[in-house]
């Protein structure tokens, strides 16, 4: 998964952005059965927000993770 990530940062034509409200600036790769989901920080590194299974309810587990990042960063 670590190398999954680290080409995904070499390789920006490998996101895909999240097209919802609340979701913005938000992208994601797939690596095997789980989404990787993460935001461009300053100097080009991706922030982890959330790794999924395709099994969980990815549109609740997300909102509730990317309220919690937003709340830990303040």
């Amino acid at each position: 998964m670590h190398d999954a990530v680290s080409k995904a940062a070499e390789n920006p034509q490998l996101w895909r952005r999240i097209e919802r409200k609340g979701f913005e600036k938000v992208f994601y790769i797939r690596y095997e059965k789980h989404f990787i989901f993460f935001r461009l920080l300053s100097g080009g590194v991706l922030g982890i927000i959330s790794i999924l299974h395709e099994r969980m309810d990815i549109p609740a587990r997300l909102r509730e993770d990317i309220k919690e990042n937003i709340i830990t960063r303040k």
